[in-house]
């Protein structure tokens, strides 16, 4: 591998806490050897040269942006008693990491216990910990999507993978899609860009998934109004123009009224993601929260997004720009048809913005771009938290 004769040839500096640490070229290695085995299955698509190059440049200014804000708000609440406290009383998913001189320890909450997404996140930070030593820190991660909207409520210092854009009391990380190389669909997505190239695609908006972000389900109709099924809705009504479906059955309304669903031509069949890019437009809605991996995944297609505009974020939107990485539509669907009638008129333009969503989603949702803001933020984090830890 070149990633071992990169380290047996030089020495790395790396960054922790706000100091550059030179380690012997021989504990590196053994560091790098003794990670690589016991946490192959999460580091072996890491290219740890690209990784490392990362860190010694400087950090991307949307990075330090995104983090600066998320971290901004948390004055006093990165001590040890207020992380106990919120720990300890909380009825969220959260668990809780810890690095003391290197040393990593996990408590679970209760709910976290049940939560399958804690044990696809742990490994990743044990994994990023074998890589390059993290510097002392204490945080409490959501297992679950997220912990709601707190505007005005008081700040929480918090890892979850998506926030409203309004809160500034929620600390976002990459979610446990991105920390795995958003595979295996990404390939499935990157084969479909070969078999389906821009000029044989179909001129049609797509989506499939489930019936995920319903505000009220009481009824069929109080269902209907939620913005997943009014884009099926509107599939419906003008099939020429938009393949929308709900895949195979529903989440919500199963129980309640699948059936009627099926009638009136919700439920549709399953489309793998690889036949995802046979469409030029594809279209990125919200669910529970910030869908991912979908819009990840779309971003790395040769199709164009059209992504609605809610107040739901993840960790890398800073990055992306309105009409150069995507297509902004409301989330009420009132302009999607002007929006998609400026695309049919303006071809080139929206190829040339599937190719820049491309070259960001190379840039950006890497996986070493991914590890590169999980540990800058991490660094960031500890340099805080070490002036607050202490404290009474």
């Amino acid at each position: 591998m070149p990633v071992f004769g990169f380290f047996l040839e030089r020495n790395m500096k790396y960054e922790k806490s706000a100091m550059i640490c030179l380690l012997h070229r021989k504990k590196l290695f053994v560091i790098f050897l003794v990670g690589a085995l016991l946490f192959t299955p999460y580091l072996n698509a890491l290219d740890v040269q690209v990784f490392f190059h990362k860190l010694s440049e400087s950090t991307p200014e949307w990075m330090q942006q995104q983090i600066e804000a998320d971290l901004k708000p948390f004055t006093t609440q990165l001590s040890k008693k207020y992380l106990d406290r919120l720990f300890n009383n909380s009825d969220h998913s959260f668990f809780r990491i810890r690095v003391i001189n290197g040393n990593m320890t996990i408590e679970k909450g209760e709910f976290a216990k049940i939560h399958g997404a804690a044990d696809s996140i742990i490994p990743h930070f044990q994994g990023l910990n074998h890589v390059v030593p993290l510097p002392d820190f204490d945080i409490l991660v959501s297992a679950g999507d997220g912990i709601g909207c707190h505007a005005n409520g008081p700040a929480y210092p918090i890892f979850t993978i998506s926030k409203c854009r309004e809160d500034q009391g929620v600390i976002l990380m990459p979610d446990w899609f991105a920390l795995q190389g958003y595979e295996p669909e990404k390939s499935m997505v990157l084969w479909g860009n070969q078999e389906y190239p821009w000029i044989v695609k179909k001129n049609v908006i797509f989506f499939r998934g489930s019936d995920s972000g319903i505000r009220d389900n009481s009824s069929f109709d109080a269902w209907k109004k939620s913005p997943r099924p009014q884009l099926v809705r509107l599939s419906i009504k003008y099939p020429h123009l938009i393949d929308a479906k709900f895949a195979l059955s529903l989440h919500y309304g199963h129980r309640h009224f699948f059936d009627e669903a099926q009638r009136e031509g919700y439920i549709g069949d399953y489309v793998p993601m690889k036949d995802y890019v046979r469409y030029k437009y594809l279209i990125d809605l919200d669910g529970n929260c910030a869908s991912a991996p979908r819009l990840a995944l779309m971003l790395h297609s040769n199709c164009v997004v059209f992504k609605t505009i809610t107040n739901s974020v993840q960790w890398f939107y800073k990055a992306l720009k309105h009409n150069v990485h995507f297509i902004p539509v409301k989330e009420d669907f009132t302009d999607l048809f002007t929006q998609m009638l400026w695309a049919k008129e303006h071809d080139q333009e929206c190829m040339q913005i599937s190719k820049n969503a491309q070259k960001l989603a190379t840039e950006v949702l890497s996986r070493e771009a991914v590890y590169e803001y999980l540990y800058r933020l991490l660094i960031e984090y500890s340099r805080r938290q070490q002036q607050q830890y202490d404290q009474d």
